[in-house]
């Protein structure tokens, strides 16, 4: 199955017809997610966590083929999470360092 875009993949339009839409009661989290993430992000709690999530998010758009500024949001959530002093060690330093 692909969707009526061509940019949609064979494998994401399976997952949506077969999984996600008999279980949208399970899978109707995601603007609360998205909500939460923002929250967390404007008001300065749990950062690293949010923009955790909110890269998680930002991978799941982009997996199926989607065309927008995702790509770019990717990056910039990578940069905070580099400058975020909590995360030490790993790419986070490099970021950092690279940065700074």
């Amino acid at each position: 199955m692909s969707g009526e875009n061509p940019a949609v993949q064979p494998w994401w339009g399976s997952f949506l017809k077969k999984v996600a839409l008999p279980h949208v009661d399970l899978f109707n989290v995601v603007p609360w997610g998205e909500f939460l993430v923002g929250l967390g992000l404007i008001l300065g709690i749990f950062t690293s966590f949010s923009i955790l999530m909110g890269l998680t998010m930002n991978f799941a758009y982009m997996l199926p083929g989607t065309t927008s500024t995702n790509p770019q949001m990717v990056l910039l959530g990578l940069l905070i999470l580099g400058r975020n002093k909590c995360w030490k060690g790993g790419i986070g330093s490099l970021v950092h360092a690279a940065i700074m």
